[in-house]
């Protein structure tokens, strides 16, 4: 009967090194998204807008069809959308979030002189 080769030092620490950076990457893609979520919640970043259609379903955000969406809108919702027969396409909201509101910055004035000017 075979028996089983030993590991050499090289490849008896691969397998642990390995394990240890695919955490690391997958700890750090899950804070990436975090913080994405949170940008985009306080407005730091645009909300993302697509349309993805399979078949005769169709997933989009912040707005389906037939609604107008501008980057002013105060909210973001999933929306799932199935064909009817008679071509009309029925939408079900998966997910909605208000977002914070747009914050109008100042316009930066110029400096004040000093008295001893």
């Amino acid at each position: 009967m075979l028996e089983p080769k030993p590991l050499s030092r090289f490849e008896s620490r691969v397998l642990p090194m390995l394990v240890i950076a695919a955490g690391l990457l997958l700890s750090l893609l899950l804070l990436v998204i975090a913080l994405s979520v949170v940008a985009v919640h306080q407005r730091v970043l645009p909300p993302p807008t697509f349309a993805i259609r399979f078949g005769r379903y169709e997933l989009m955000a912040p707005c389906p069809r037939g609604i107008l969406c501008d980057k002013s809108t105060p909210f973001y919702a999933l929306w799932w959308g199935e064909a009817r027969p008679n071509g009309r396409i029925r939408y079900k909201q998966l997910f909605f979030v208000y977002l914070k509101s747009n914050r109008q910055r100042a316009p930066a004035s110029p400096p004040t002189p000093s008295p001893d000017d």
